[in-house]
């Protein structure tokens, strides 16, 4: 027998280690747990570890099981890298990645072990399952009969790994009948707790100007019917939505979008690369291989944008650079929703958070804490006397100055230091007309945070002066730019406009408007010192933010 403390090359951070041991505590008292971490907390480690105790120390055959290929790769390599300097054989039983293999401790597809018919071939003491919450709550399905098979021979321990402990139309994934009779999550495994010690990154939600309207569609068996919710999607402004995506988006690096089917999907994504940026779309009836390529692309190509997917990326996924995800695919599934704004919980180098834009209304269905396992978030029912796409009790409101989601009972915005209670001293003096202003042009009004002018040159070659706005939006920064066709009188009335438009902010600046210059760094320098506008307003043509007014002081008349 090898001793166990010979460790493997990776490093348990303490919650994980706090996981295994009490998994291995439930076990030692006949239990069936499952093992809740959130997404991107690192389960495949968990798996990894435990295999590792298992088949050292007990000597167990091992059986780990996940529904997609990417789940048994990212599961393999963690388990090899665990035992890599011993001699254990481990083996993939996967026909999606090409390799049928038995070993003590085997790595395998659902879809693939269920099809062996000799249950002899196995004859495994330990089943692991990911993405546990997969598993039919009744005693049917691939999993259930591949358990079943191999407790018919012998005494078999059975633990899971989730993200989302519960199941639609179910509740937790811990009610009879389901398999598992305890959950294993302490305080140090939640989102919040994983954020707090910078394993995950922040979320910030914003509402957003068109929304899924679903008061007219059909729910059966707790979530909404999938043909009835296509037709409600192309109810939606879609090029408004894609202008507000690609605004948002500016100066974020990966854009993930969900959508309700296939046909849906690639109209959301004609429209992105209509617009100039680079999109690829996944779905179901792409070969599996070009899904691959797409997705590779997605992690390794910085000009890759976005990928808009239906049904596809909610699991077994892994990009940390995600920093973007619009829903525009409502849900009733707790389950779902979590899946879905879970991509964005990895960390990566220059990301400090990831927007999620909700134009499904998930969030009011499902509420901003991810850790409950409350059963009126887990099954949401909507509120007849407020509407159906209201739910009872309400779950978030809005910040009416920055559209961030928060939770219900929040006073203070966390994203731009709005004060709900009105009374506040705060409130009266700082926001009043800010608040008025945003209300009545919503997004459209932001604050400047910084300007910056600079000489650039047009594909023509021709100089422009260029005016950069880098515009708060709650914690996200937007660059907006506007342009000052200035130094050639061929524009014609572009020139014109561009010298009156010029003229005005150097007098409501207090700037000399006809100060002459020896050289363009004279006048940028002298733009930087003297022209700092405060607010702006601006609107889209196509995917151009053109900027119509600038405010240099509060309760300025427009």
């Amino acid at each position: 027998m090898v001793d166990f403390d010979l460790r493997p090359i990776y490093q348990l951070r303490p919650y994980q280690e706090t996981a295994v041991k009490l998994t291995l505590e439930a076990l030692k008292q006949k239990k069936v747990p499952v093992i809740v971490i959130p997404t991107g907390g690192g389960k495949s480690l968990v798996i990894a570890e435990l295999c590792r105790y298992k088949r050292l120390v007990e000597g167990k055959r091992i059986l780990v099981l996940a529904s997609r290929k990417e789940l048994v790769r990212q599961n393999y390599e963690k388990i090899f890298h665990a035992l890599a300097r011993l001699d254990e054989k481990i083996g993939i039983y996967s026909a999606g990645l090409y390799v049928k293999e038995i070993g003590d401790i085997t790595i395998g597809n659902v879809q693939s072990v269920y099809k062996i018919n000799n249950t002899n071939l196995l004859n495994k003491d330990l089943i692991i399952i990911d993405e546990a919450h997969e598993i039919n709550h009744d005693n049917e399905g691939m999993y259930r009969t591949i358990i079943n098979r191999l407790k018919e021979h012998k005494s078999v321990e059975v633990v899971g790994l989730t993200a989302t402990p519960y199941r639609l139309g179910h509740g937790l994934i811990t009610t009879p009948p389901a398999i598992f009779d305890m959950i294993i999550r302490d305080e140090s495994m939640t989102i919040s707790a994983l954020q707090r010690a910078g394993y995950l990154t922040e979320l910030v939600a914003k509402e957003t100007r068109d929304q899924v309207d679903t008061k007219d569609v059909t729910i059966r068996g707790g979530e909404f019917v999938e043909r009835e919710l296509e037709d409600a999607v192309k109810k939606l402004d879609e090029e408004s939505v894609i202008d507000e995506i690609i605004f948002r988006g500016q100066l974020r690096k990966k854009w993930l979008i969900f959508t309700v089917g296939i046909r849906h999907a690639e109209r959301i994504n004609e429209l992105l690369t209509a617009k100039g940026v680079k999109s690829y779309v996944v779905h179901s009836e792409i070969h599996d291989n070009d899904r691959d390529k797409i997705i590779n692309k997605f992690l390794t190509d910085p000009e890759t944008r976005c990928v808009v997917n239906a049904n596809i990326l909610t699991t077994g996924f892994d990009n940390p650079q995600i920093d973007l995800i619009a829903l525009i695919r409502p849900t009733m599934s707790r389950g779902l929703f979590v899946q879905m704004v879970g991509r964005g919980f990895r960390v990566a180098p220059g990301k400090e958070n990831c927007l999620v834009l909700d134009f499904a209304k998930n969030f009011a269905r499902h509420g901003v804490d991810f850790d409950s396992l409350d059963p009126k978030l887990i099954e949401p029912a909507p509120d007849p006397e407020r509407g159906e796409d209201s739910y009872s009790p309400p779950r978030t409101k809005t910040c009416p100055m920055c559209q961030a989601i928060l939770s219900i009972a929040t006073r203070v915005c966390p994203d731009c230091g709005y004060v709900f209670a009105l009374q506040s001293k705060y409130w009266e003096l700082n926001t009043t007309w800010e608040f008025e202003m945003k209300k009545k042009y919503h997004d459209k009004f932001l604050k400047i945070e910084k300007t910056i002018f600079k000489i650039e040159f047009s594909r023509n070659n021709n100089k422009m002066l260029v005016l950069e706005n880098l515009c708060s939006m709650g914690k996200s920064i937007q660059k907006i730019r506007d342009y000052f066709m200035i130094f050639t009188p061929k524009f014609g009335k572009i020139f014109t406009d561009s010298v009156r438009r010029l003229k005005d902010l150097l007098e409501r600046s207090g700037a000399e408007k006809e100060r002459k210059f020896e050289n363009d760094d004279e006048m940028i320098d002298y733009l930087n010192e003297h022209v700092k506008p405060i607010f702006l307003i601006y609107t889209m043509e196509e995917t151009f933010m053109k900027v119509t007014k600038y405010f240099f002081t509060r309760e300025e008349d427009e």
